[in-house]
C-alpha cells in the first residue's frame, strides 16, 4: 500500500495522466468513439473508470470510507476520483459535464 496523499494530489496525478489514459484505452477499445464517452455512455464510463483506477494504482492508496446505507460515499474513494477525472476530461473535451 502506497503512502497516504491528499485528496487533491490523488485527483492531480489522475488529472495528469487523463490524456494519456484515454488514448491507451481507446487503443484497445478503439469500437468506441470519442463521442460515446462525450455523451456519457454509461459502458464507457463504466469501463474507463475501471481503467483509471487500475492504470493509476488508485486501489494502493487509503483512505478514509465514509459509509451512508452500506455505500461508500468518501470523496477519496477511487471510484470517487476516477468520476471527478472523467468530469474534468469531459470539460477539457468539450465543456460540458452532464
Amino acid at each position: 500500500m502506497k503512502n497516504n496523499i491528499s485528496l487533491e494530489s490523488k485527483k492531480e496525478i489522475v488529472r495528469l495522466e487523463m490524456e494519456s489514459i484515454w488514448g491507451d484505452w481507446h487503443k484497445f477499445n478503439n469500437h468506441i468513439e470519442i463521442e460515446c464517452f462525450l455523451d456519457n455512455h454509461p459502458h464507457v464510463i463504466m469501463y474507463l473508470s475501471r481503467y483509471i483506477r487500475n492504470v493509476t494504482g488508485l486501489w494502493d492508496y487509503p483512505w478514509k470510507p465514509n459509509i451512508i446505507d452500506g455505500v461508500d460515499h468518501s470523496e477519496e474513494h477511487p471510484d470517487q476520483i476516477s468520476h471527478y477525472a472523467i468530469e474534468e476530461f469531459r470539460i477539457l473535451k468539450n465543456g460540458d459535464t452532464s
